[in-house]
């Protein structure tokens, strides 16, 4: 893990200095899920002390940077049931 410069705020405090710094209103529990699962392949780095997490604003934003350029990792659309029904069809000659 790398140092930051910038104090450990919790999870719970970030999102109100996210929407006062850069106007961007998040609930906790989507920084929770940023921690946990993350998005497109990255996640949120963030410390544990005490029972609750920890992480600068410098690294949210830059979590966000990262997400906003390059290609997303994106999974392709979910088939309809009638488009697989249809292939069924097709594929039965029914």
């Amino acid at each position: 893990m790398q140092a930051t410069s910038e104090p450990l705020v919790p999870l719970s405090k970030i999102a109100a200095l996210l929407k006062q710094t850069m106007g961007i209103s998040l609930h906790v529990s989507t920084l929770h899920r940023w921690r946990t699962t993350g998005v497109g392949g990255r996640r949120l780095t963030c410390s544990r002390v005490g029972g609750r997490w920890y992480t600068s604003l410098e690294r949210v934003q830059d979590f966000i940077a990262a997400g906003s350029e390059g290609e997303r990792n994106v999974p392709p659309p979910r088939r309809r049931a009638a488009d697989a029904q249809q292939q069924l069809a097709d594929r039965f000659s029914l």
